[in-house]
């Protein structure tokens, strides 16, 4: 589960004991700030079972740590996230085009960074 907005004064003693009025935790860190150790606002917990969740999330607006309401929400687990994180299995920079003419010349100029047009060359396959 992703916790933010944490309070500025957090311990990781205070953030574990408040998730465990909820059901047995696995795991919690809060993450600090390599160079200032001060936290960096949000933190992790894990719960022994799913619906440890569901209660932390049903009681969503009540979820204050140090008088400060903090947003909780599923994380995903680092081993379901695919290849590409959370793009899914297709990376996030591939391309779709919509327009691919039947015959290459159909194509409209294209021109270069200076406004030359680029030639057009016919493909070789082999």
């Amino acid at each position: 589960m992703f916790v933010g907005g944490l309070p500025p004064d957090i311990t990781e003693d205070v953030f574990r004991a408040f998730f465990q009025k909820f059901g047995e935790l696995e795991d919690s860190v809060v993450m600090f700030d390599r160079e200032t150790g001060r936290p960096r606002g949000f933190g992790f917990i894990t719960f022994a079972h799913e619906d440890y969740v569901e209660r932390v999330l049903e009681n969503y607006d009540n979820n204050y740590i140090n008088g400060k309401w903090v947003e909780c929400k599923k994380a995903t687990p680092k081993d379901t996230i695919g290849a590409y994180g959370p793009y899914g299995g297709m990376p996030p920079y591939m391309v779709y085009p919509g327009y691919i003419p039947q015959n290459m010349y159909d194509m409209p100029q294209q021109y270069d960074y200076y406004q030359n047009p680029i030639p057009i060359e016919e493909p070789s396959f082999g």
